[in-house]
């Protein structure tokens, strides 16, 4: 199911933008297609403050259409191919960084309680000229000192309803482990959306998880090796969700891993908030879902290992990337 809702919205993605393309230069007909029409379309894009990587999408759509009215023998030449690439690293909008060790392991440890601790928030009593009616009242933000102390006073609240206080450790040791699973095998976030229970294989020699080509940004699909401190963690989730499932086992196995919410930023924003861990540095570096990959990369560079090796684990095309 996540698989076919993944490509759905590439579908859509990929006909709205050929769609806007088509309309802007005025595509009616196949005999209309042009290479020129296009450059120049993406100049006023540019102009307009379209990143590059977003220009090389459209291009990559427009290429790819006319690759396929070859194959269908509906045009001889592609119009697009010598239409230029605009040169991504150079117009990077958005600057990532790595997350140091210590700063995994308290983003780590904020996540697995944060969603029980938010139960156990005191009450601020309104300041300055505010009316003290009960309206006005805020809860305390949480900090990454003060996480163990709300956990408990949460845990007594809660004592009454156990149900909800198990689902809400259950939604923290979920999304700690998202974080883990991203960071450990440098999966994007819609890739790990798309794993499934069925495409996690723990008994092999080397155990990896299954990469369908349509879930895999270079359309490829991998078997992306996994670690074996992670592997113990993803076998007792995945036991564990077994156990509390009630439909077949083929229903089971094609069950998402995990439940990787579309808003997984909103969230790890508030995780890095609570952890005391600057969204953005002095260098006006930011940390974000796909940094997880960047601190991957960081820390096979400062263990050693050699590009080439670091290379095919984070899954480039080129080792420039890397």
């Amino acid at each position: 199911r996540v698989t076919q809702e993944l490509n759905e919205t590439r579908i859509r993605n990929t006909q709205s933008r050929l769609k806007r393309v088509a309309a802007e230069c005025g595509f009616v007909r196949l005999s209309d297609l042009s290479g020129e029409a296009l450059t120049r379309w993406l100049g006023t894009q540019l102009a307009a403050g379209m990143g590059a990587g977003t220009r090389n999408e459209y291009r990559q759509e427009m290429v790819g259409f006319a690759n396929w009215c070859i194959r269908t023998g509906r045009l001889s030449v592609n119009p697009f191919n010598d239409v230029p690439r605009a040169n991504a690293k150079a117009d990077r909008r958005r600057k990532r960084r790595a997350l140091t060790e210590s700063e995994l392991d308290r983003l780590l440890f904020v996540a697995r309680w944060r969603p029980l601790a938010e139960y156990g928030r005191e009450k601020v009593e309104p300041t300055g000229n505010e009316p003290r009616k009960r309206s006005n009242w805020r809860k305390s933000p949480l900090t990454y000192d003060g996480l163990e102390v709300a956990v408990s006073l949460a845990r007594d609240r809660l004592a009454g309803n156990p149900e909800f206080a198990a689902k809400l450790e259950q939604r923290g040791r979920e999304r700690a482990l998202v974080y883990r699973t991203l960071v450990l095998t440098g999966l994007r976030r819609g890739e790990l959306a798309s794993l499934s229970m069925g495409s996690i294989e723990l008994d092999a020699p080397t155990p990896f998880a299954t990469l369908g080509a349509g879930d895999e940004k270079n359309r490829t699909g991998s078997e992306i090796p996994l670690r074996a401190d992670l592997v113990d963690e993803l076998r007792c989730w995945i036991d564990d969700k077994r156990d509390s499932f009630t439909g077949t086992a083929a229903e089971f196995s094609n069950s998402p891993l995990f439940a990787v919410p579309p808003s997984l930023l909103r969230v790890l924003n508030r995780d890095l908030s609570a952890a005391g861990i600057p969204k953005t540095d002095d260098r006006g570096r930011a940390v974000d879902v796909h940094a997880m990959r960047m601190t991957l990369a960081t820390m096979l560079n400062r263990a050693g290992v050699a590009p080439r090796t670091a290379q095919e684990i984070t899954r480039h095309s080129d080792i420039r990337l890397t």
